[in-house]
């Protein structure tokens, strides 16, 4: 049995968050500035790897089949490739749509991911009850921005009985990983695209060295993506056109506004934005 009851602490509304490619195109496209971004990992680095238990074979084929993929370095070392679409704000910086009551904006059209809190979207629903002592874990051991009391509820029970007490997270965890795999799928192309560009190997070699954690991943611009996406006939080019504009134009509406904000991923939002801007324009 797991409880669980939001306190509007915002903590879960702090940082980055992903979105599915379908969400991004017909949802969310003029809501927030998007990066897209390849979290690389040599497969010795990663625990769930080397584990045989239950949980980790299954992990292992969730990443195999909806939201991660597998590769070689120039050296020959496995690696493994969680791709992801994620708005473009710091880990410490609240999102855009979070207004001063600590209230979303767009609470009753928000993403799939803020919906389905604190259930995790990189767990398959067979595995629900792991997931969320994952994430009491990491409430418990204060590794969020802003410490989640939501877990100290002593009342709201959120998942009893093998299953969660709220009918709707099933469907809606299950269609979310449908298009997770799709966008799996197509940024799985575009990392094959890119991976062989200097600047990007360089990276993947550099982010993936054993047994060093360096808590970066590689960045590139949405919009790059969807140039891609039209070129090879996987967007219709009208609407990918759209897309490319409103993220330059709200990247440049960003890019003022926090001038003065550091990535503590390692880059300066400014260099970020400009990234972006050299790129998309």
């Amino acid at each position: 049995m797991k409880k669980f009851s939001c306190h509007s602490c915002a903590g879960c509304c702090h940082g980055p968050i992903a979105l599915t490619l379908k969400e991004a195109k017909y949802q969310f496209y003029d809501d927030f500035p998007l990066v897209v971004a390849f979290v690389v990992s040599d497969v010795r680095n990663v625990p769930v790897e080397k584990d045989k238990s239950r949980y980790a074979k299954g992990m292992k084929k969730f990443t195999r089949d909806t939201i991660g993929f597998y590769d070689k370095t120039e050296d020959e070392r496995k690696i493994v490739i969680h791709p992801q679409i994620l708005t473009l704000v710091p880990p410490d910086s609240p999102c855009i749509h979070l207004n001063e009551l600590n209230r979303c904006s767009i609470y009753n059209e928000k993403p799939s991911v803020c919906t389905l809190y604190p259930v995790r979207i990189d767990t398959p629903t067979s595995f629900i009850d792991e997931g969320l002592n994952r994430e009491r874990n990491q409430a418990y051991e204060g590794l969020a921005h802003i410490p989640c009391k939501g877990w100290d509820e002593e009342t709201n029970v959120i998942f009893k009985n093998g299953e969660p007490t709220d009918t709707r997270v099933i469907p809606l965890l299950n269609k979310r990983e449908g298009e997770a795999k799709e966008t799996r799928d197509l940024l799985k192309g575009f990392y094959f695209h890119i991976k062989n560009l200097e600047d990007i190997n360089e990276k993947i070699m550099r982010y993936s060295e054993l047994n060093i954690e360096t808590n970066q991943f590689i960045q590139l611009p949405y919009g790059l993506f969807v140039k891609w996406l039209i070129d090879n006939n996987k967007i219709h080019p009208v609407s990918g056109q759209r897309l490319i504009d409103t993220q330059v134009s709200l990247i440049k509406s960003a890019a003022n506004e926090n001038k003065k904000r550091t990535d503590t991923i390692g880059n300066t939002f400014n260099s970020i934005y400009r990234m972006h801007l050299s790129q998309i324009s």
